[in-house]
């Protein structure tokens, strides 16, 4: 069964290019969050609700965490998101279970999971072996939003 394409213009936040991470100048200058001596504030993540301190991270982190007003974790799920409809394809990624993988090509180099061999089915019925998976975390402890927004779309065969 084919999974539906979702809906990109439902999310919360404004998604952007891949390659617009850094905050321009006037960005930096004119976000309340960033008082004078460039300290930035408290402020609570706009998906789960949880206090971020920027100030805790570093700055190209921190930066993203303010223009996206979300928390390390949400700002996690949402670069995962959207990299996943981007950068790495219909196939380069999963959930199964709750637990978001990554799927690269074979190396000769460090491979995920040891470089076993997977075989994994994805809903629309596509058949992918990768020998160099990775975790990414596991969805079903983060927040709600972003366990409905990445729901299962394959599973392991052996």
């Amino acid at each position: 069964m084919a999974s539906e394409p979702r809906n990109m213009s439902a999310l919360r936040y404004k998604p952007i290019k891949v390659k617009q991470l850094h905050l321009t100048q006037s960005e930096l200058h004119s976000n309340p969050l960033i008082t004078n001596n460039m300290e930035l504030k408290k402020f609570n993540c706009c998906i789960c609700g949880k206090e971020e301190d920027p100030n805790e991270w570093v700055k190209d982190c921190s930066e993203k965490l303010v223009k996206y007003q979300m928390c390390f974790t949400c700002n996690h799920w949402r670069e995962q998101h959207e990299l996943d409809h981007t950068t790495r394809g219909e196939h380069g990624w999963a959930v199964i279970n709750g637990s978001h993988y990554t799927l690269y090509p074979h190396t000769n180099g460090i491979r995920g999971m040891y470089g076993r061999t997977y075989k994994i089915e994805f809903n629309d019925g596509a058949v992918v072996d990768c020998d160099n998976l990775w975790h990414q975390g596991d969805l079903n402890k983060a927040a709600k939003y972003w366990r409905e927004l990445m729901p299962d779309n394959a599973v392991i065969r052996q």
